[in-house]
């Protein structure tokens, strides 16, 4: 506040006093009114701190969406797709927090299966390629020992020919001499027929052994493609369909025993199928319409067509078997329609 010059006569008697005093008091009005009020401290907290004046009252919400529920909407959680329809609404029900650990598990779970079976797959690799290499290096002893059969066996017959009454009548020791080489060759040609026999059966259960392996891994994408033929009464029917089919054109009971590969029981089963929806379709026409009149074969047919078309489908199914090919499955299934 600026200072205000004294122009007040000095105090000397009553009168001068009371004009000091006068004016005293305007300078205090003076200064009340140009001071602030002084903030009464109503609003402060215990701990001596003063609220916030802009605070929300407790009857208003902080935040709210535009429908009012007070949080965003969150997406609906699918369920995994390989799950049935009874355990996918079941996982509706969860509550969206669990419905996450669910998912998370199950992600866990498949990751941890593709890893496993990508290491299975590489081990399977390696195996098979060691086992490649051994066959090979077992073929090789095997055709040592035949070739090595093969130098000795005539050696030893034309050593077993020789007049020994003679030889020993009249050169003794020439006859103790053949006699060696003679139990020599025999035992050298007894030692390699035996190696020989080894090695034949070794390969035989080696083949065995991989005939089996060969077999689980076919019947394994088999009842991945086709999941009946993991049920066994299922499985039973569905053999039983495509053994009754596939008899109708040919084929014995030790050449479909023989069927290993996955993709040829298919190709039977969905031919079994075919004819057995044939079959209903005609019979379901029968009913309705009577029988149906009989097909009378032309003048110029052959009568031994129908053995030449199942001829040509068993030519055709061996094809298939050896290479394995789409292009020879689907000239099968064109021959049999």
């Amino acid at each position: 506040m600026p200072e205000t010059e004294n122009t007040l006569p000095p105090v000397t008697d009553v009168s001068s006093a009371a004009l000091h005093i006068e004016g005293l008091l305007d300078l205090s009005t003076d200064d009340a009114r140009d001071d602030p009020a002084p903030v009464e401290d109503n609003e402060s907290t215990e701990g001596g701190e003063p609220q916030e004046e802009d605070a929300a009252p407790d009857d208003m919400p902080a935040s709210e969406d535009e429908d009012g529920s007070g949080e965003p909407e969150q997406p609906a959680i699918e369920a995994p797709k390989s799950w049935t329809a009874e355990e996918q609404a079941k996982f509706k029900e969860l509550p969206p927090d669990l419905q996450q650990v669910v998912l998370r598990r199950e992600s866990e779970r498949d990751k941890a299966i593709s890893q496993r079976m990508q290491t299975l797959a590489e081990e399977r690799k390696t195996i098979e390629s060691q086992v490649q290499n051994a066959n090979a290096v077992q073929q090789q002893y095997a055709n040592t020992l035949q070739h090595l059969l093969s130098l000795t066996l005539p050696e030893l017959q034309q050593v077993e020919s020789t007049n020994w009454q003679q030889l020993a009548q009249e050169d003794p020791a020439e006859y103790v001499r053949m006699s060696a080489v003679r139990d020599g060759l025999r035992q050298r040609v007894s030692f390699m027929q035996q190696q020989a026999q080894q090695a034949q059966q070794q390969q035989l259960v080696t083949f065995q052994q991989q005939f089996e392996a060969r077999r689980a891994d076919q019947y394994q994408q088999l009842i991945e493609t086709v999941p009946d033929f993991a049920d066994k009464e299922k499985a039973k029917s569905l053999v039983g369909d495509i053994t009754n089919t596939m008899h109708g054109y040919g084929f014995t009971d030790d050449e479909l025993g023989s069927v290993v590969d996955a993709r040829m029981v298919r190709v039977m089963h969905r031919l079994a199928q075919l004819e057995k929806a044939e079959a209903a379709r005609r019979s379901g026409l029968a009913k309705k319409g009577g029988a149906p009149a009989p097909k009378l074969m032309p003048a110029n047919a052959s009568p031994v067509r129908e053995d030449n078309q199942n001829r040509k489908v068993a030519e055709q199914y061996n094809n298939l078997r050896k290479s394995g090919t789409a292009r020879d499955a689907a000239r099968l299934i064109e021959n049999i329609l």
